[in-house]
């Protein structure tokens, strides 16, 4: 559930017949040996080469292994309760536009340092040499899309789910009261 609501909520749009990678630990005395979702190359979200507007609900319904995949578990009316409940947490909470923006600033300030060695080092796509002021103006798209994707991600799961506002409300405190409003809970989903 968690991998489908981030890169649904990032708008990967690249993904899921494409960057889906797994790992796993081999050694339990470290941690448990389950296989675990990793997010891989997601320059085709967080407004890159998507829109705040994007809806990825499609991919619930789409040809790849991961959409039929979830396709099948949402005909269980408990795991689509609990999607759309951990959404709706996701939403409110873990994505807050503010904790998102600060995140991302924290992790522009540990990187700026050695960022004009990777500009100088990496080409774009095209050929080109990405400049400071062109990485800074994808910084700027990243804040824009955080800052305005949590209303289109409540409207589409309305949507996706045919509730009213006040369906929504009832759905956004039962996700409180299980996981509380400190993203830290991020890691308790299966509590």
């Amino acid at each position: 559930i968690d991998q489908f609501v981030g890169q649904m909520y990032l708008c990967c749009s690249d993904w899921p017949n494409n960057n889906v990678k797994v790992w796993r630990n081999n050694d339990p005395s470290i941690m448990d040996t389950k296989w675990h979702f990793t997010y891989v190359d997601t320059d085709h979200g967080v407004g890159l080469n998507s829109s705040y507007r994007d809806s990825l609900f499609g991919c619930i319904n789409d040809a790849s292994k991961l959409g039929i995949l979830m396709n099948h578990l949402m005909q269980n009316h408990t795991f689509r309760d609990a999607f759309i409940t951990r959404w709706i947490w996701c939403t409110e909470v873990y994505y807050d536009p503010a904790r998102c923006n600060a995140e991302l600033h924290e992790l522009v300030d540990r990187i700026k340092p050695v960022m004009q060695y990777q500009l100088d080092r990496w080409q774009v796509t095209n050929g080109e040499k990405t400049t400071w002021d062109k990485w800074w103006s994808y910084i700027e798209t990243i804040e824009t899309f955080m800052l305005h994707r949590q209303n289109y991600a409540r409207q589409q799961i309305k949507s996706f789910a045919g509730m009213s506002d006040l369906g929504y409300e009832q759905k956004y405190k039962q996700a409180l009261e299980k996981w509380g409003t400190d993203p830290a809970g991020a890691a308790d989903f299966g509590a």
